[in-house]
Formats: structure tokens, sequence, C-alpha cells
């Protein structure tokens, strides 16, 4: 050992013993090694805890090839304990942690970096690789102050322990892979400011995410003249909803590859988005509704390929083609637009109208109910729902204003009565979000569609809050009574007719008492696995266009109801074959 280390050995020995009243304590936790790093020195005491301090860098190896466990040890003379380091406290004036500082230590649990630490990528031969954490398999605490602008290339790369991460503010840039293979991470948040996303977060378990309007590219790209394209969100296989704030122009290569459990996408009212890049959307399987604002102009070939589940697709744009987008879906465009002539489309004008439709009877309903007679938490909620629909128009996105009637509707029957209300004095409040349920969950209901009712409730977020309603979860209903399914399940549809016409089959049947509309399904057979395609409607008459002409076809009618946020299904009619002209 170097005499240095023997002199700073025997200083913080003597520190840690002092009299009083002739009696000696010593602190808990004793010296075990120290050492220099670069302008910075270590300390490792027995309970594991390693601390950097000084100013300036840390001493970094150059970059020479594949790495292993006990690699630069010249360097990081600490990693002689790598295995007792339980963990790591950065103190306020280190700069800069060096490449591959604390690569695979498989007990380090938590870290520690300060405001000081502005970046993590080592820019020697023009790379961004910084591994500084890379494969710490038992990190689970991670401490990042604001002040941080920048984390390389894998930095945190299969930290498999990691299960939630507070990202700084501060944070302009993402290297490739820097929490990729983070296999337990569920929770992170992304803030305004954030420019450069790179494949930051692949094969992670996320389930929701909101992304910045701030992201001026997907890649980690020219930031620190690095090439290559990686996906940020590729194989998370767990996400389930993503919020695109309005600022982003283009959904990039490879993007969410993958994400199997996804099942809705929406860009809102995006006016900036123009592109979605080839197999950005690549065999998400689970995905059933898709809505493309009207800015976009150039869909990649494979954007959506594997997307075998999408029923429905509400296209806005008047001029862009539907070669791209999945042959199984509806599609749902302007008569007009340069989508008709390419696939089978209803009218995107109808869906908006009866989404809209929709919307104003939850709103007629949710005003029988006066702010006088319920509780402050829970008439907020309503209150702050009916806000929102009122700036909503004709047009409005349809899937915005879905999930808006379904708000509606549940914060209906979470009003509670105002003598449930509790005093400011009483400690326990009623309201807690433990207590709530989701009255629009209807899993269980036996009339339930799964093609056709499994609509996901809108993401929200810390940056973009779905309402401005008070954070109180709704509140288990107790008035008005709950609405059963035998209630309200319209009846089986009847005298369904067919008529041949050349290459169209207008179909029309007896209304329904109650219905709110119908599903009119047909096919190419019997079964309904061949060619199946499925138009919700309002009118009891449909015109099926675009088909095969001389084609036999399979047809049948279902209604539905809508109460309290749910769809409730009829039987099927009997099926009906026609074939066309």
């Amino acid at each position: 050992m170097k005499i240095k280390k023997i002199l700073s050995l025997l200083a913080a020995a003597a520190m840690t013993v002092t009299s009083f009243t002739g009696a000696m304590s010593v602190s808990a936790a004793d010296i075990v090694d120290t050492g220099d790093c670069g302008d910075l020195t270590w300390t490792l005491d027995s309970d594991g805890v390693l601390t950097l301090s000084g100013e300036g860098e840390m001493a970094s190896p150059k970059i020479t090839g594949s790495i292993v466990q006990g690699d630069f040890l010249d360097i990081y003379e600490y990693k002689d304990h790598m295995n007792e380091i339980r963990e790591v406290v950065i103190e306020e004036g280190v700069t800069l942690i060096g490449y591959c500082a604390f690569y695979h230590f498989p007990n380090l649990v938590t870290v520690s970096i300060p405001s000081t630490v502005t970046t993590f990528p080592y820019t020697s031969n023009n790379s961004n690789e910084n591994r500084a954490f890379d494969s710490c398999t038992s990190l689970k605490n991670i401490k990042l102050a604001d002040g941080l602008t920048c984390i390389g290339d894998k930095a945190f790369y299969g930290c498999t322990s990691l299960e939630s991460i507070v990202i700084p503010s501060t944070i302009t840039y993402f290297g490739d892979h820097a929490f990729s293979d983070c296999t337990s991470l569920k929770n992170i948040t992304l803030t305004e400011g954030l420019k450069v996303l790179g494949g930051a977060f692949n094969n992670t378990a996320v389930e929701n995410v909101y992304l910045p309007s701030s992201i001026e590219t997907w890649n980690a790209t020219s930031a620190y003249d690095r090439g290559g394209i990686s996906g940020p969100f590729r194989n998370c296989t767990k996400l389930k909803s993503v919020t695109f704030g309005d600022g982003i122009k283009e959904i990039n290569v490879t993007a969410f590859e993958g994400c199997y459990s996804l099942e809705e996408l929406s860009f809102g009212d995006n006016s900036q988005l123009t592109k979605i890049e080839r197999a950005a959307f690549n065999n998400c399987t689970g995905l059933k509704r898709i809505e493309i604002p009207e800015s976009v102009t150039t869909l990649e070939a494979t954007c959506f390929s594997l997307c075998s589940s999408v029923q429905t697709v509400y296209l806005y744009s008047r001029t862009l083609d539907t070669y791209n987008l999945p042959d199984n879906a509806m599609i749902f465009a302007y008569p007009d637009s340069a989508a008709s002539g390419q696939k089978s489309c209803a009218n995107i004008e109808n869906a908006i109208t009866s989404a809209l439709n929709d919307l104003k009877t939850a709103v007629k309903e949710a005003e029988k109910y006066s702010e006088e007679d319920y509780t402050t938490a829970s008439y907020g909620v309503l209150k702050a729902l009916l806000n929102e629909a009122a700036t909503k128009d004709d047009e409005s996105h349809v899937l915005g204003m879905k999930h808006l009637t379904e708000d509606i509707y549940a914060a209906i029957e979470g009003l509670r009565d105002k003598s449930e209300e509790p005093s400011s004095s009483d400690p326990s409040d009623s309201s807690n979000p433990s207590d709530s349920s989701n009255p629009t969950d209807n899993s269980s209901d036996p009339s339930n569609s799964s093609d056709n009712n499994n609509q996901s409730q809108s993401p929200n977020t810390p940056a973009t809050p779905s309402t401005s309603a008070p954070t109180t979860a709704t509140p288990k209903p107790t008035t008005p009574p709950t609405v059963t399914a035998t209630a309200v399940k319209p009846a089986k549809v009847k005298a369904v007719k067919v008529k041949a016409k050349k290459k169209k089959l207008n179909v029309s049947w007896k209304k329904v008492s109650g219905a709110t509309g119908y599903e009119v399904q047909y096919a190419t057979n019997n079964k309904f696995t061949k060619g199946k395609k499925t138009v919700t409607i309002k009118k009891n008459k449909v015109t099926l266009k675009k088909l095969k002409p001389k084609k036999k076809y399979f047809v049948k009618v279902r209604a539905y109801k809508l109460a309290s946020g749910r769809k409730y299904f009829g039987k099927w009619s009997k099926v009906v074959k026609k074939k066309t002209k």
C-alpha cells in the first residue's frame, strides 16, 4: 500500500476516536481503503460506501475494444473491492464520471450523483460511450441532481433491478441504450427541454410515457458525431400508452417496434407531426385503433407492418394515401381524399359526428346533477370534464371525444352526496385514491365485445394531464344507481335486408328501441374469418362500398347502447348471404 494511503488511514482512524469523560467512541463505519483517481480521492468504509471527493474529473481509460469485469484496475484501484461496494457517493465538486468507472459491480445498490456532474459521456476517440454503471444488476436507487445535461451510451445498461428513475429537468440528451435492458424499469418521467432521445429505453418494463414537445431527434446522432439508429422504446412489451407532445415532428425508425401491449395510438391535435418512419410501430400486435392527424404527409413502408389486430384507423389527412396502413383495418377518411382511392374507406365525417353526438348526450346527462348536491371533490371532477367538453367541436379527434365521453359517465357514477363530505378537521378523508374504482371497466360484462369495446383510457402524465380536475381519484359510486347489463342491453336486430348493387351492398334493418347505434359486420365466408370488416353507424341502414364484383358476402347486424361509459351489445341478427353485381 502506498505511503499516502497509510497516512490517510492513520488520519481517518484518529478522527474516529474521541475521549469524553474518560470514555471512547468509535464511528459506526471504519475506513477500509483510500486512494486517488485523477483529481479526486476515493474512500471506502466498512459499510461498503465508496465516496469520491475533490474537484475536477475522474481519471478515464482509453477505449481499447471489449471490456471485462476487472478492467482498468490501474486507474480505478477501488475495483479491488468491487464485490464489497454497496453504495457510491459522488460529492459536489466532481465534474465527470469516467468510462466504465463502476462497470459490473454486482452488489452496488445505491448511487448519488451531484449537480456538478453535468455530463456522463467519455468523449475521447469521438465516442459518446460511457458505461459507468453498465451491468450493475443490483442497482435500485439512483439520485441524479439538477444540472446533469447528458447521459451517455450504456451508462446504466443492463441494471436489471432498477424500477424507477427521476430524470432531472436539465437533461437534454440521452445516448443510445442509456437505460436499455433495465428489465424492471417501470417508471420514467421525461420533461420539456429534452432534445435527443436516443435509443435510451429499449427492452424496459415502462408502461406509460409522455414524450416532450422539445424532442428534436430520436437518434443519438449529431450532438456527439455518432451515427446509427435505435428505437427508444423498442421491445418495451409492457408499454400501454404514449402521450405525444404537440411539437414532435416525426416518429423515427423502430421507435416503438415490438410494443405488444400498446392498444391505441393517437397524436391528438399535433399540427407539427409530418412523418412516421419505417418500422416505427412494426410488430405492435396488440394495436387496435390508430388516429393520424392532418399534418402527416408521409407514412413509410412497414411503419405498421405486422400490426395484425388493428381494427380502426381514423385518417384526417386529405392527401395521404393508405398503402402503408394495415390491410385488415376499417379506415375512416374524407370522401374526397387520396386515401379513398387506395383502400375501402368509410366517411370520417360520420365518425366525428357520431363521437360528437355521444359526447353531447353525455354532457346533457351530466347537467342534470347540481353542484350544490355533491361533494366538492366528486363534482370538481365532473365540472372539469364538462369544461373540457365545451372546447370540442366537429373538428375534434374521434378517440379524444370517445375517452372524454367515457370519463364523463364515470364521473357521474362517482358523484357523492354532500353529506358524505368530510369536515376540514376530519383526518379521515374518504376520497383517498386508494378507495377509487374504475367504473368503466366492463371486462366481466358477458355482452362485452373484445373486438369493439376495449378502449384504453387517455394517457395521463404530469406534463399533460387529461383534465384540470382535482387530483382526488373518482370516488366509489353512490348515486345514481349502478346500471346493469340486463337493464340496458338492446334487443336483437331483426328484418335485415340486403340489396345487391355493382360492387356494393345496401343493408337495412328494423330499428331497435333505445339503441345508441349499430354494428354491421360482413365477410366472404359464413364463419366471418375471411375478409371480415366492421362498420359502426347510428342509422338503421348503410351502403357497403368498394366490394369485389360478383362476390358472395355474408352480413349480420347487432345493436348497442352506451350507458355509464360502457357499450352494451345485443345479439347478432341472422346472417344474410348476398352476391354483388
